[in-house]
């Protein structure tokens, strides 16, 4: 019995499915013999023939058929044939522009046309077309792992110029690894790593790559990716040094000179720097900026506002250039005579932010007040698996809840998922979100208006992602002219900030979650200039700064004492003026009711002996969160109780080492790692205690759900830590910081069984006392103007 058109199409589809593409072809001939006019069938043929290594003539023919069709605007043409017929015949085809227009035209009509004009952009090569057109979903496109080397280093420039961080991290070390020895791969990756504050050690191991090369054969490795590699080192290392005394000797041409005088005023050494940048910044432009960097850095601004000068009157400058020129020295004009900054000292890093926030603080806004009349904009970098983005993303919803579409939410990206963990809380879908780095990157490609007259301040004068960030978000503050900014962490809050008082917010709320910003940083080069920032922006009239702990907040001050003390300019107005606001909880989710799981049924599901105790923890497993030293303590404990098992929640890049590590010794039976939690109060009833590590922390939010659900707690005496129990009584504090003295601690307090019942009972009513959602959302919301 002959077949059917739709048993040819379910076999063909079936043949497809498992990749016998020429079985698939041989029965699509046979089928379009017998129903030459049915599209479908041709499409599938289509799909089978792109598979060869060369489409046939009858394949071509086919494709060229279907286009024909569309010339003609005869009957119409299904999308995926058409789409299969631009696949056969290439973008070398005098049709294929035409096709991609018809694509244009349809994607109102078809959901599939975008991710269809996509593919076709890049097999065109078109490669930064094809990434926003596809947007997230570029990877069904093409992986790095499978992508070639051209039009991967098309995608990783692209993701690095639009501010695609995560992207272009992981794309990088992907095409890194996979094409070694290429420089301008690895230049990029370096340049995504230095502007995300990325520090790891396969970065690391490609910038040494970088500088041994260089050292080898300097005519190897271009200059641009030697300052790379060099801008990804702390100044003070060994391999820094000798990769800078390297290139002092190998300095011959004008693009080795200028990375010489990069590093050299990166350094602080500016005579140095100043004498290799006036000779080359007569005819170099790249040369001419720098040296006017350099000068705001300095703090010279009578000479940076000269150098603006001549650059404006440079005649084949872009320009963009010269609108940023003239809004730069627009700026110097006002600060240059401004008594508070002159004789400054020299910052002592390259691009420390302190000395350009000091002078942004202190000129006159860019838009009067009465323009800001907008929404409502919360600023943070993402709404990742943390404790902070979770009460960010509570107070969004409380926001957005009262104020509906009057309160909008910025994020630096919203492309990664990783990102976007607490959306789900904040009220907003994803289409409602603002990824800032890359709207305000179409603004600027727009170019031309007063939104573009001085975000070179920030470019310029402030440090890689902070500079790239503040200059984003204040395009976008001249578009929106928000009546209240409400800025999350420290990176945000020294982007946003300064951002927001140069344009003329007049409410800016910052919020800090963390001790002094110098206790969690990896890198010391990180903060450098940081407290000077801070007592410039705490000092601006617009700025309201809040913090989740009393402790935390007298430790900003404290920090900016002791590394910025100027009793010019006294602090206790700012101190009187900022306040603490503790975190608050949405508690029902933690109330246990007669139809919630027992922790017998809890423990069996985590594969716990419910008879065992149970020490637990959730954190990031970060370096602060110190999860070396909790398993330390777990291996003390387990010792002393062999029946001890140990509940580890969360993730992050310490992981893994520490499972493996676990998964060596003799105990590993009694190790639970879960990864990320969705459902945290069930999981937090499986324990008798709960424990952190940590070497600073503002406020943790899992000390007080743990209380919530009635377990005890216990931490060193750090930070805001003592405000999140009743020492004694819902917990304990650790005074000695060893993993020995909290095993002591940990081995008492799960002997004393009476102890254990008086926490599970005062807990729950201390902390629901304590730290109320309402409480903290009506504080905030009263902060941004009510």
């Amino acid at each position: 019995m002959p077949l059917s058109k739709d048993d040819y199409k379910s076999k063909m589809r079936d043949l497809l499915a498992i990749n016998k593409w020429q079985e698939a072809l041989d029965l699509g001939w046979e089928a379009i013999g017998r129903f030459p006019n049915d599209d479908w069938l041709k499409t599938l043929v289509l799909r089978a023939a792109a598979k060869q290594p060369k489409p046939s003539a009858e394949a071509v023919g086919i494709a060229e058929s279907l286009i024909e069709r569309v010339k003609q605007s005869g009957k119409p043409v299904p999308l995926p044939s058409l789409f299969r017929a631009a696949l056969i015949l290439g973008p070398e085809h005098a049709d294929f522009t035409r096709l991609l227009a018809h694509f244009e035209s349809q994607i109102e009509s078809d959901e599939g046309a975008t991710m269809m004009i996509a593919r076709l952009l890049y097999l065109k090569g078109d490669v930064a077309l094809a990434i926003d057109r596809a947007g997230a979903r570029f990877d069904e496109i093409a992986t790095p792992d499978k992508i070639d080397h051209d039009t991967g280093q098309k995608a990783l420039a692209h993701f690095v110029k639009v501010g695609r961080d995560g992207d272009a991290l992981t794309w990088g070390r992907s095409l890194v690894s996979k094409f070694p020895g290429n420089f301008r791969l690895m230049g990029l990756l370096l340049w995504a790593a230095e502007r995300s504050l990325e520090r790891s050690d396969d970065i690391l191991s490609v910038a040494k790559d970088v500088l041994e090369a260089q050292s080898i054969d300097p005519g190897q490795v271009p200059p641009d990716v030697v300052h790379r590699a060099l801008s990804y080192l702390d100044p003070e290392t060994t391999l820094y040094q000798s990769g800078l005394a390297d290139l002092r000797q190998r300095s011959t041409s004008d693009q080795a000179k200028l990375v010489l005088a990069r590093q050299l005023a990166r350094t602080g050494d500016w005579d140095q720097a100043k004498e290799i940048l006036l000779p080359l910044s007569i005819n170099n432009p790249a040369a001419l900026r720098l040296l006017g960097a350099q000068f705001i850095w300095n703090g010279d601004w009578a000479q940076q506002s000269a150098v603006f000068e001549r650059l404006s009157k440079i005649d084949d400058i872009p320009e963009r250039e010269r609108v940023l020129g003239d809004g730069i020295r627009a700026v110097l004009a006002a600060v240059s005579t401004n008594a508070d900054l002159v004789g400054l000292p020299k910052p002592s890093f390259r691009g420390s932010p302190d000395l350009a926030i000091r002078a942004i603080c202190s000129a006159p806004p860019i838009l009067p007040l009465e323009e800001f009349t907008g929404p409502v904009v919360v600023i943070c970098g993402s709404l990742g698996a943390g404790g902070a983005e979770r009460i960010t993303a509570q107070i969004v919803a409380g926001l957005h809840e009262r104020h509906g579409s009057d309160v909008q939410l910025w994020l630096r990206r919203k492309e990664q998922e990783e990102d976007l963990f607490f959306l789900p809380l904040t009220g907003f879908t994803a289409d409602q979100v603002v990824g800032f780095r890359d709207l305000a990157h179409d603004l600027v490609e727009q170019g031309g208006d007063h939104a573009m007259t001085a975000p070179g301040v920030m470019l310029h004068a402030l440090r890689g992602a902070l500079g790239t960030d503040a200059a984003a978000l204040f395009n976008l503050f001249l578009r929106v002219k928000p009546r209240a900014v409400y800025a999350v962490m420290d990176h945000t809050m020294l982007s946003a900030g300064p951002a927001a008082v140069l344009a003329g917010v007049p409410n800016i709320v910052l919020h800090s979650h963390n001790m002094r910003p110098s206790s969690t940083a990896t890198v010391a080069s990180v903060t450098q200039g940081w407290p000077m920032a801070y007592r410039s922006l705490f000092r601006a009239p617009a700025v309201q700064f809040i913090s989740v702990s009393e402790a935390a907040r007298r430790d900003y001050f404290q920090w900016i004492e002791d590394e910025a003390a100027d009793p010019t300019q006294p602090m206790d107005a700012a101190f009187a003026k900022s306040l603490t606001v503790h975190n608050g909880f949405e508690f029902g989710a933690f109330d246990i009711t007669d139809t919630s799981p027992d922790v017998k049924e809890i423990r069996q599901s985590l594969d716990i002996p419910v008879e065992a105790r149970v020490v637990g923890t959730a954190f990031r497993f970060t370096t602060v969160k110190r999860p070396d030293r909790w398993v330390e303590m777990a291996m003390i404990l387990v010792e002393r109780q062999p029946s001890m098992h140990f509940l580890m929640c969360g993730d992050g890049e310490m992981r893994q080492a520490l499972m493996d590590q676990v998964a060596a010794s003799q105990y590993a039976d009694r190790f639970h790692f879960t990864g990320l939690v969705s459902d945290m109060p069930r999981v937090l009833r499986a324990m008798d205690m709960f424990v952190l590590t940590s070497s600073s922390e503002g406020l943790p939010n899992t000390l007080i759900e743990a209380q919530a659900v009635g377990v005890a707690v216990a931490a060193y005496d750090v930070g805001g830590i003592a405000e999140t129990m009743l020492p004694g009584t819902t917990g304990l504090l650790v005074q000695e910081d060893t993993a020995e003295a909290m095993a002591d601690t940990l081995d008492r307090a799960l002997s004393d069984t009476s102890w254990l019942n008086t926490a599970k009972s005062a807990g729950p009513s201390f902390v629901r006392s304590s730290f109320s959602l309402k409480k903290q959302i009506d504080r905030v919301h009263d902060l941004l103007g009510g």
